[in-house]
């Protein structure tokens, strides 16, 4: 009598239990075919119809990270971006280092103008996947809508131009001085700065400084340049070029045949 008793339970216990685990391969087998059915939908811009596609799909699985993925780049495209960004914060509670949701987001952020906040999250993927260059070339795009900052004593950088205007002799006519100067306040400055070698460690305002120089030369100035000159550019990533440090002068008269140099000096402090 124990024994059969026994059993009946373990057969009682069994039931919801094999039951449930039908139910499960039941809700992902429908998952997958709705995956398949906006595949469809997307690929032929039937936009609203995928969205109850996901909707459904989300109905089934609230967590489900690849629906939540597809329906935020499908409101992105459609200019929800608000809803979107609720979608990837969803994502990332469950996968904080998930770079689709990270890409979405900052592409969502910088829709809506929050251009910093944006480049604060492809900084973020980028520090996860340092090697996708797709989220770098977002990053840099984002870049030439951010106003450079000035450097003042006791910041970050500290930043001296001089322009020295040269006849075809290279006799020298004119030294002009940076009267402002000014730089990106992210990441890439230290990377692009990096890239140059450092000349001394000096300490000032009890804080030490990496001094590095860098000099260019133009051969072929405009006739009249105003003064507003760049160190380094980004051309080889995103359309146009990048200011990372600019310096600004008086205008400059350049003759035909004239060249300039341009002697960067900066310092950046050592965290």
């Amino acid at each position: 009598m124990k024994t059969n008793t026994c059993a009946g339970i373990f057969l009682m216990l069994s039931i919801p239990l094999i039951l449930l685990t039908c139910n499960t391969f039941a809700d992902e087998n429908v998952i997958e075919e709705l995956h398949k059915e906006s595949a469809i939908l997307v690929s032929q811009e039937r936009y609203n119809e995928a969205l109850d596609v996901f909707d459904q799909i989300l109905e089934i699985d609230s967590d489900n990270v690849k629906a939540l993925i597809n329906r935020s780049a499908i409101l992105i495209t459609t200019n929800y971006n608000e809803k979107a960004i609720h979608d990837v914060n969803r994502i990332l509670t469950i996968e904080p280092n998930n770079i689709k949701a990270l890409s979405n987001k900052g592409m969502a952020l910088a829709n809506i103008g929050y251009t910093y906040d944006a480049i604060a999250v492809f900084e973020k993927a980028i520090q996860i996947d340092p090697d996708n260059q797709e989220l770098k070339k977002s990053r840099n795009y984002l870049f030439r809508f951010i106003d450079l900052l000035d450097t003042k004593t006791g910041e970050k950088y500290e930043v001296y131009v001089q322009a020295q205007i040269r006849t075809p002799q290279d006799e020298l006519i004119l030294v002009i001085e940076s009267a402002m100067t000014e730089y990106l306040p992210f990441n890439i400055t230290d990377e692009i700065l990096n890239e140059y070698p450092i000349i001394e460690v000096i300490e000032k305002n009890d804080r030490k400084y990496e001094m590095r120089q860098i000099i260019h030369r133009t051969d072929e100035p405009n006739h009249k340049t105003y003064g507003h000159l760049q160190l380094n550019t980004m051309c080889n990533e995103i359309p146009g070029c990048l200011n990372i440090f600019a310096g600004r002068t008086a205008s400059i008269l350049v003759d035909s045949g004239d060249y300039m140099i341009v002697q960067w000096t900066i310092y950046s402090v050592i965290e």
